[in-house]
């Protein structure tokens, strides 16, 4: 018993942990109680704060750094821009403003009370025989919006002539023809060193509004689409992007921002997520691709917009209305699983603000016919200036980072031990060696004993042979 109290009394009286040798050493029974409360209390709130921290460490919270970054050169956007005019009337037969009519219904995907775009009276298998091997792609490229000599009034990159019509890449979206200008696909991406209007893109554009051939329930404007994006993102122009009218000059300065998010347990994305068509994730190249999934299993095609071109075969204008529009609309209402897209690890997105200017003044209206041979009212029907260039050279990068990190914890940790019960890593090695010498201690005491036992059974042994042995002499004399 001695031992044990000496071994007791001994971490008591020697540990770091605070309360415990003046619970041993107090003389008075009023202070070993006060001390016992103290410390009891300090224990308790060292728990209870222990387990907020390891609360908030599973909460996996994220915090957002902010930093800009000024730089000497910036990588300049990829400028995608659309007519909102889908076909034009000087390109148009008599036979393809029925065509037209039918595209029309079957892009917008404006159904009728029973489902069906055709109210009966439109002859598809008479229009589209009539129109031979009929070719969605190839219809819009005759009859679609060109950026050409005749449209493309004028080029500029910082402020020299020098780009053409060549510099723009194709695409299809739902306006029909667009142009992708630094899209990277075919040359190096630009780059800008300087700020401000006329350090990068600028273009003069002729819509040619007697072109135009919408009708109400399709596009009732008149002007351009446009989106600034980055090279790595396919360019979703209907639900992004900014309108431009005629007669204006559109100042459009922009900031480059990188965003990188974490992935799990902090966050939602997977840095693991590859796409088929499209060689860096992004939200809208997934998007493209999983409705170009549902499509192509109900459909066995894909319509001009979309990727694949090389693994699945054009819509025809009947599949695209009475198939692929049907997919998309259940998608969108929930009857099909919805894409999930989730946000990217890291991606780069260009902010924009836009500015208007109205065109031309009455100073410059002379000189403007002279060049273009267009009177001021045509000018102001028809011509846009589009001038986009980087407000400043700077990028702003917003980081996340986890809340609380394990050497926070572990830090938090030891701070509540040591302001509440004065514990440390110090504090474990010695608790660590009490233990130790306790179980020793135990061990020995049980070893003591059997050897005891084995000692006492032993002797008796023996004296009971010496019983035996006198009892047998007695006998014998």
């Amino acid at each position: 018993m001695s031992d044990k109290k000496s071994l007791e009394a001994e971490f008591a009286t020697n540990t770091t942990l605070h309360g415990l040798q003046y619970i041993v050493t107090s003389k008075r029974w009023i202070f070993k109680l006060l001390w016992v409360l103290v410390f009891l209390t300090g224990l308790g709130l060292c728990v209870w704060q222990i387990s907020l921290r390891f609360k908030e460490y599973y909460m996996f919270n994220v915090n957002t750094e902010i930093n800009l970054t000024f730089v000497n050169e910036l990588d300049f956007p990829a400028v995608t821009i659309c007519n909102f005019n889908r076909y034009r009337r000087s390109a148009l037969t008599d036979g393809d403003y029925e065509i037209i009519e039918y595209l029309w219904e079957a892009e917008e995907y404006d159904y009728f009370s029973d489902g069906s775009l055709s109210d009966g009276s439109f002859d598809y298998d008479k229009v589209f025989t009539d129109a031979g091997n009929f070719s969605t792609s190839e219809f819009t490229n005759r009859t679609g919006f060109l950026l050409n000599n005749d449209t493309l009034l004028t080029c500029k990159w910082k402020d020299k002539s020098g780009c053409t019509n060549v510099n723009f890449t194709h695409l299809y979206t739902s306006y029909g023809n667009c142009y992708t200008f630094n899209s990277g696909l075919y040359w190096d991406i630009l780059k800008v060193k300087q700020p401000g209007s006329g350090n990068a893109l600028q273009i003069m554009i002729d819509i040619q509004q007697d072109e135009y051939t919408e009708k109400p329930e399709g596009n009732m404007e008149a002007g351009l689409k446009v989106l600034v994006h980055s090279q790595d993102e396919p360019p979703l122009v209907e639900s992004k992007g900014f309108g431009v009218p005629p007669g204006v000059h559109a100042f459009v300065s922009t900031r480059k921002v990188k965003v990188e998010t974490l992935d799990q347990p902090y966050g939602h994305c997977d840095k693991s997520l590859k796409l088929q068509y499209y060689p860096v994730y992004t939200v809208s190249g997934c998007l493209l691709e999983c409705r170009l999934k549902h499509i192509a299993e109900k459909c066995g095609c894909r319509p001009i917009r979309y990727p694949g071109e090389n693994d699945h075969r054009e819509c025809t204008p009947q599949e695209t209305e009475g198939c692929a529009s049907d997919v998309l609309r259940k998608l969108k209402n929930g009857t099909l699983e919805e894409c999930d897209c989730p946000v990217p690890c890291a991606y780069t997105a260009f902010t924009t603000s836009v500015t208007y200017a109205s065109i031309p003044n009455l100073s410059v209206e002379d000189e403007l016919f002279d060049s273009y041979n267009d009177s001021s009212a045509e000018i102001s029907k028809n011509y846009i200036i589009l001038d986009v260039y980087f407000e400043e050279l700077n990028l702003q990068v917003f980081k996340q980072t986890p809340a609380m990190t394990s050497s926070a914890l572990l830090s938090d940790i030891g701070g509540q031990l040591g302001l509440f019960i004065g514990g440390s890593v110090i504090t474990l090695f010695e608790v660590g060696q009490y233990i130790f010498m306790k179980g020793h201690a135990v061990c020995c005491k049980g070893d003591k004993k059997r050897r005891n036992q084995q000692t006492t059974v032993a002797a008796d042994n023996k004296g009971s042979a010496y019983d035996e042995a006198d009892d047998v002499k007695l006998e014998v004399r």
